[in-house]
């Protein structure tokens, strides 16, 4: 593991006696800066509680801290305060929560930080207390930055931007100064050195990821190929499989279809890459550009710098590898019976079989006769058995067919038939008209912008026109919803719509509209902080209007939904620009009767309102609606699989009974036979006549012990296990329609050594972050995201047919 900078999510283990469970405890590892990590280790601390020698000794050996145990030490916190902050925090929130050093076993312990000296013999929470925060940056000083490369390198701050862009640029040490970058201090790519990368005395003590946490080179665009790989190699079976050779035994070089093994070598020489001796450093990756050379040979579409949809290459690469060691089996039967067993998915099931009572029989029929054309690991793994129904509505006519698959695309259980309820907060300019809340209802998510504009139209009687509609972000502007953008973009955000106004006809002067926001201000140390709140609103003014003007105009608008004191001296008004919303920097705008607005702003800036305290604005009930998240409903994978078996009507007459020649029918499609690895395709990529966009629903998936019984239309087994699978792999995919990027969330079980320690039981399994060349360790928590589109479960009992051909 990597010392000083966070330990993997681990299962609980147990100090003493499993028979005497005590209470539960987390245990942090203090990363190089001083800060715990944001992962950590459940445990259960047991009767008879261990001594402190034992306890420090138990959680070093639980953590592999190979170092002398006087260069360990335990901090303490007490039940109910804060929890470790993230690794987006900075260092100073550490210092509000109350870790104490721990010297004694008698107190409750709750949560237990643990801190390993460094190399330069300096605890690393005495950084904690230094005098000087992180930022703002200084030039020399020594960052750690995450380069262009996707990278953590040591570099130091060279120059510091004069402008109010907040950038700092970076030379990493050990490079030529034509690779220093200019990095936003605010971006995140800047911590404190070896908070991120080790010291050569570290490096040494660092094991580093697990075998086969090996990072892949993009080529250009080459993420949804790194993805598969990674997800693929996931798989036990299927990677012994091939690092054991025990495919060349399998390859058919008389295959047409086949590249008489070219594809399969490949993948295992890239595969073996991954997995060779030694390939556990946290350095270490390998270039897939062999194996992509001759995959591009045979599936030509794959070739150059195009983006590609990952689905799509696993699918090629599948049937691949398939045609590659294809080895049917000729079937043992006479060629009468032959022909009879081809006929047989062909044949109609009488309308007498309503109950289905011989499908078990069809269903066998169908996948030998599958079998005897396909014999390969890729069917004994990755292939399972679809049963079609399709019922007459009239005369109760079945028919049955049975038909192998790959993958189940599953359709996200979002039914854009049922109508969609946006809450929108408007701002008319009637001064009689307070702005307030409205819900714009639509039939459908199949719609744009303009619909809702359109509707709020209706609702305010006002010209759809003169209308704007705006998303607010963090309590300010994030962007102008253009008429054409997707109503199922906006289901989840903050909108608010504004009524421009328009310049006289008879004037020659302009308006311009003016954004502005909320801010309270805090004094902290010296120097005031600046938090935005409420939601900003947009002031349309005269071009040559004066600073009163701006004044008046403004406390006019403010009344009408905040309520504050005639007179008081509730706020302060300035400009400022995007970068300096959270400083004090900016301009304040006089009470003159003589100097106009123009003087003092400059567009993009914003004006933005300084309250002396937030109550003002918190208390508007609209306000506080509108910022309260919309309850979204909860989307499972096993909606998702009841969906896709869901039966459907057949319309638009597609469909002629059989039997009756009517046209009244239904279709329902189900799993009858479940493969050992089940690839669940979530169908993110929605297109209609109407419209083409990426569904970003968060499906909850489970991570272990999904039960797929109750989706499967075969008879029930007695093995309990038969159709319990667990989660080995996610291929996920951000962005959009036209472009994004792949990642793969993967477990590897670990195969550590019996621990030294009898109170220590080792982790069982980790997850991977693998992103193209950068792997890291994921926490467990990470792994369900609304990025998840291909997702790789095992079945808990392999098939014999699978095991017999792995060895």
């Amino acid at each position: 593991m990597d010392l000083y900078g966070g330990g993997p999510a681990l299962p609980h283990s147990t100090f003493g006696s499993k028979a005497n469970v005590d209470h539960p405890i987390n245990v942090y590892l203090a990363e190089r800066d001083g800060r715990p990590s944001q992962r950590h280790r459940l445990v259960q601390l047991l009767h008879p509680v261990p001594s402190a020698p034992e306890l420090v000794h138990a959680i070093a050996s639980l953590f592999e801290i190979k170092v002398p145990i006087h260069e360990v030490r335990l901090w303490h916190r007490q039940p109910n305060t804060p929890h470790a902050p993230d690794h987006g925090n900075d260092a100073k929130d550490d210092k509000c929560s109350e870790w104490s050093l721990w010297d004694t076993q008698s107190m409750l312990l709750t949560e237990v930080l643990v801190e390993v000296q460094s190399s330069a013999n300096e605890w690393p929470r005495m950084k904690l207390k230094s005098t000087r925060d992180f930022r703002p940056f200084r030039i020399g000083d020594a960052v750690d930055a995450f380069d262009c490369e996707r990278v953590w390198r040591a570099g130091i701050v060279q120059r510091v931007s004069t402008l109010e862009t907040n950038r700092v640029c970076i030379h990493f040490t050990g490079f030529s100064s034509i690779f220093d970058e200019w990095i936003h201090e605010e971006s995140g790519k800047l911590q404190p050195r070896n908070s991120r990368t080790l010291s050569a005395k570290d490096a040494v003590l660092n094991p580093g990821l697990p075998h086969g946490g090996v990072g892949l080179v993009n080529l250009g665009n080459t993420c949804y190929l790194n993805c598969s790989m990674q997800c693929l190699s996931a798989i036990a079976a299927w990677r012994t499989y091939f690092l054991d050779k025990t495919f060349v035994r399998h390859i058919n070089r008389h295959n047409k279809l086949g590249t008489k093994g070219k594809v399969a070598v490949a993948f295992a020489s890239l595969l073996a890459n991954m997995w060779k001796p030694g390939s556990h450093s946290s350095t270490q990756i390998t270039s897939p550009f062999e194996f992509r050379k001759i995959f591009a040979k045979v599936k030509p579409q794959f070739d150059g710098c195009d983006q590609h949809d990952g689905h799509e290459f696993m699918a090629a690469l599948l049937d691949a590898i398939h045609e590659d060691l294809n080895c049917p089996t000729p079937p043992h039967t006479s060629p009468k019976h032959a022909t009879t067993l081809r006929m047989s998915l062909s044949q109609q099931v009488t309308p007498t079989t309503t109950s289905g009572s011989e499908d078990s029989h069809w269903a066998q029929l169908a996948w030998q006769q599958h079998l005897q054309r396909n014999q390969s690991i890729v069917v004994d793994l990755f292939h399972g058995l679809l049963r079609s129904q399709t019922t007459c509505g009239q005369c109760g006519f079945r028919r049955v067919q049975f038909e192998p698959c790959l993958f189940l695309s599953l359709p996200i259980a979002q039914l854009n038939a049922k109508p969609i309820v946006l809450r929108v907060w408007m701002h008319p300019l009637d001064p009689s008209v307070a702005p307030h809340v409205i819900h714009v209802t639509l039939r459908t998510r199949e719609g744009n912008a303009k619909m809702v504009l359109d509707e709020i139209a209706n609702q305010v009687s006002i010209r759809a026109d003169r209308l704007r509609l705006i998303q607010v972000q963090q309590h300010r502007f994030s962007r102008l919803i253009a008429v054409d953008t997707l109503t199922c973009d906006l289901e989840s955000a903050v909108l608010c719509c504004f009524e421009r106004k328009n310049s006289p006809k008879t004037s020659s002067l302009s308006i311009i509209d003016i954004q502005v926001v909320h801010r309270v201000v805090s004094p902290s140390a010296g120097s005031s902080l600046y938090t935005l709140v409420g939601l900003p609103f947009v002031l349309s003014i005269d071009a040559e209007a004066t600073c009163d003007d701006v004044h008046a105009q403004l406390e006019s608008t403010l009344r009408r939904f905040v309520d504050f004191p005639e007179g008081a001296d509730a706020y302060r008004v300035r400009t400022v620009s995007q970068a300096n919303l959270s400083s004090d920097m900016g301009t304040c705008i006089p009470h003159s009767a003589t100097d106009g607005l123009m003087s003092y702003f400059m567009p993009p800036q914003m004006l933005v309102v300084d309250w002396q305290t937030a109550e003002f604005v918190d208390s508007h009930e609209g306000m506080r609606m509108m910022l309260t998240e919309q309850p979204r409903p909860k989307v499972t994978l096993e909606m998702c699989l009841e969906n896709f078996m869901t039966q459907e009507d057949i319309v638009d007459g597609l469909w002629t009974c059989e039997s009756c020649h009517a046209a009244d029918g239904s279709r329902q499609m189900d799993l009858w036979k479940s493969p050992d690895v089940l690839m669940l395709h979530l169908k993110r990529f929605h297109y209609s006549m109407v419209q083409h966009h990426k569904v970003q629903e968060l499906v909850h998936f489970p991570l272990e012990g999904l039960q797929l019984r109750p989706f499967t239309g075969a008879a029930p087994v007695d093995d309990a296990n038969c159709d319990v699978y667990d989660l080995y792999a996610v291929a996920n995919h951000t962005g959009g329609l036209s472009e994004g990027h792949y990642t793969a969330y993967c477990r590897y079980d670990l195969t550590s050594p019996q621990s030294s320690h009898p109170h220590v039981v080792p982790p069982s399994h980790i997850w991977l972050n693998f992103d193209d060349e950068v792997v890291s360790e994921l926490p467990r928590s990470k792994v369900v995201s609304n990025a998840a589109y291909v997702l790789f479960y095992r079945k808990r009992v392999l098939s014999t047919t699978s095991v017999l051909r792995v060895i």
